[in-house]
């Protein structure tokens, strides 16, 4: 019931908060107003062994007079194909013309470009094809579109067919942003230097000024926490399965506060992992001999098994500062955390075992 609560309680916040970002980001990105201006199209008539013609859509005329530009039979002009932003006109501009069975343009490379602000790519999801040609129904009928090409018939499949001077096809195409994978969700983990202070434990070795070692100890309630967390992550990516911290030991100094610096003799890193569905790990120490009077940084760095970086550096790195200080016959832990925060632990006898 308690692990239940957690993961109802993460779900909904991080869910709410994934909404507003989703909610946000279709209000910025508008794919349907993406554009082909600037975009290098490919025009193919029929199966020309040649290849497409590629062009450069810009305010003119892509290709006036095309014939012998697509390698059509004769030196005469046949078409003005006209490339728009999301337009594909196709102009006769000599006739009557005769075009044999099965005649077609075939249009590649038609990758839009999204309007700022939007990161996603975009792609052709539908079109309409008109033409003043009463007799030509197979033009429309007959063309076809995938993401970034269009195929549009201007013969029968069975039969040849005059155009005209004057007659002409207008492709309209309606564009859309890529679908994106679901974005995993930008809630920090339940990790903070709070619960890295109340977790990492003195481990004495002797007297009162000895060496001594640390040790992080999770609790029953944080690992249930991390768990329910984890349980989210992989209900948004199946990929994920697990949820590791990596501890390093850094040299603080002997100032009046610890400085990150090199790790020392034993620092690690070691690493506590969690993996789904409800594997957590044993409590660890460091290998470390540390001297008291001394700042120690215990620096942690949190993430995934399948190599995504979704953590801020906020969320990702989490950091205290520790110094045993020896006050006549007591030792006292101090504590400093990122924020600046100071705290105090009285190392008790006994606490060497703990």
């Amino acid at each position: 019931m308690f692990y239940s609560r957690i993961a109802t309680t993460i779900v909904t916040f991080c869910l709410f908060a994934g909404l507003s970002i989703s909610a946000n980001a279709q209000v910025e990105c508008n794919c349907s107003r993406s554009s082909l201006m600037g975009v290098t199209v490919g025009t193919l008539l029929n199966n020309d062994f040649h290849g497409p013609v590629s062009t450069v859509v810009g305010t003119g005329i892509e290709l006036p007079n095309a014939g012998p530009t697509l390698h059509a039979a004769g030196p005469a002009p046949r078409w003005n194909i006209d490339f728009g932003a999301n337009t594909i006109r196709i102009d006769f501009v000599s006739g009557p013309a005769t075009y044999g069975a099965g005649s077609k343009f075939t249009f590649s490379g038609l990758t839009p470009i999204p309007p700022p602000p939007c990161q996603s790519k975009a792609h052709i999801v539908g079109m309409t094809v008109t033409t003043n040609k009463s007799s030509a129904a197979y033009v429309s009928s007959g063309a076809t579109f995938t993401s970034s090409s269009v195929v549009v018939p201007f013969a029968p499949p069975n039969a040849s067919v005059d155009w005209n001077t004057g007659e002409y096809i207008l492709v309209t195409l309606r564009f859309d942003c890529d679908p994106q994978p679901p974005p995993v969700d930008p809630c920090c983990p339940p990790w903070n230097s709070t619960m890295l202070k109340d977790m990492m434990f003195y481990q004495g070795s002797g007297g009162i000024s000895a060496p001594y070692t640390l040790k992080f100890q999770p609790t029953a309630a944080f690992n249930a926490q991390m768990l329910a967390y984890l349980s989210y992550l992989h209900a948004m990516n199946p990929l994920i399965t697990s949820i590791t911290i990596k501890f390093d030991l850094e040299d603080g100094g002997t100032g009046t506060s610890g400085t990150g610096g090199p790790i020392v003799p034993g620092g690690g890193p070691f690493t506590a992992t969690w993996t789904y569905p409800n594997s957590s790990p044993s409590p660890s120490f460091f290998a470390a001999s540390l001297s008291v009077n001394h700042w120690y940084r215990v620096n942690t760095v949190i993430s995934l098994n399948n190599g995504q970086h979704f953590f801020s550096d906020q969320c990702a790195n989490r950091w205290i500062d520790v110094n045993l200080q020896v006050q006549g016959n007591l030792r006292v832990m101090q504590i400093r955390s990122a924020d600046g925060h100071t705290s105090e632990r009285r190392i008790n006898v006994g606490d060497e075992t703990r």
